[in-house]
């Protein structure tokens, strides 16, 4: 699957946020999902892109709801 890199920037930059306005650290939220922090450091960086599973956990974790729809697009001359 390739994902824009303009869409994986703003991917990397909510799940920061999102862990960040949680006042979580990356250790404390793979203890609470099982996974390494190495893992979330490289989904938080773009260097892995996280499947649908791995954004729903994330979520559940940061108490927010993942919500996926489709916009017109843009003109793109």
């Amino acid at each position: 699957m390739t994902i824009s890199p303009e869409i994986m920037h703003k991917i990397c930059f909510d799940l920061k946020r999102l862990r960040a306005e949680s006042k979580l650290t990356q250790l404390e939220v793979c203890r609470k999902l099982g996974w390494n922090r190495s893992f979330l450091a490289q989904l938080e960086t773009g260097r892995k892109i996280p499947n649908l599973d791995h954004l729903h956990l994330l979520g559940l974790v940061y108490k927010h709801e993942l919500v996926i729809k489709y916009r017109k697009r843009k003109n793109r001359k």
